[in-house]
């Protein structure tokens, strides 16, 4: 439900669609059972290089892997604002007029049916015991992504890290550690929005699926 609902979150905010597998069946704790984490090295209220790199690293991702992650929490975070401040200022249309719906309708509500995709495809392996769903938010998609206007799902929290002028703890830890900094240039640039949006889904997807198990029944 998480990995489904940030990979709906992503796309409702103007990210691509991403295909998410639901279900796995490969868990190696039982139900009830808390499993290790990075996070607990992630202060979220005041972030640090070294914990992100430390929760990054726990689950053996990269220093280029913790940029896209954290660039992709910023722009929901940007987006998600923006969105906020439309809702709350929207002036009600009038209901006479063709082009007036509802907030019940998706404008303001998200509308999510899930779109199924065959588990035998390339991508996913074969027998996994799961169904891969997409993020697919409908025909509203873009309705509801309009509501972020120019803070629409893209590089923009990496562009104000990279400037050197973000007061969000979070870029300025980017900033702090040389690997990450790097990364941050590399992304940071206002023309690489595109490229960011792309990398940062195949992180997504890789993340939702960190420690899988590829037998076949």
């Amino acid at each position: 439900v998480i990995a489904y609902s940030g990979a709906v979150a992503i796309e409702a905010t103007g990210g691509p669609r991403t295909i998410i597998q639901l279900g796995r069946t490969d868990g190696k704790y039982a139900d009830g059972q808390i499993p290790p984490s990075g996070m607990d090295k992630w202060d979220e209220d005041a972030p640090t290089a070294e914990g992100v790199m430390a929760a990054f690293q726990f689950s053996g991702l990269t220093a280029k892997d913790a940029v896209l992650m954290c660039g992709t929490l910023g722009a929901l975070e940007l987006a998600s604002s923006k969105m906020a401040e439309a809702i709350a200022s929207k002036v009600p249309c009038n209901p006479e007029l063709e082009d007036c719906t509802d907030d019940e309708e998706g404008y303001y509500g998200l509308y999510s049916p899930v779109t199924i995709v065959s588990e035998t495809k390339k991508e996913f392996g074969k027998n996994r015991g799961a169904t891969a769903v997409n993020s697919n938010t409908g025909f509203d998609s873009a309705r509801i992504a309009g509501l972020a206007g120019d803070a629409k799902f893209g590089n923009q929290f990496l562009v104000l890290a990279a400037s050197g002028k973000s007061e969000n703890a979070l870029a300025q830890a980017l900033m702090a550690n040389a690997q990450t900094k790097k990364v941050v240039m590399e992304y940071g640039d206002a023309r690489k929005s595109k490229d960011f949006a792309k990398d940062a889904e195949k992180l997504y997807v890789k993340m939702t699926e960190l420690g899988r198990s590829n037998t076949s029944r």
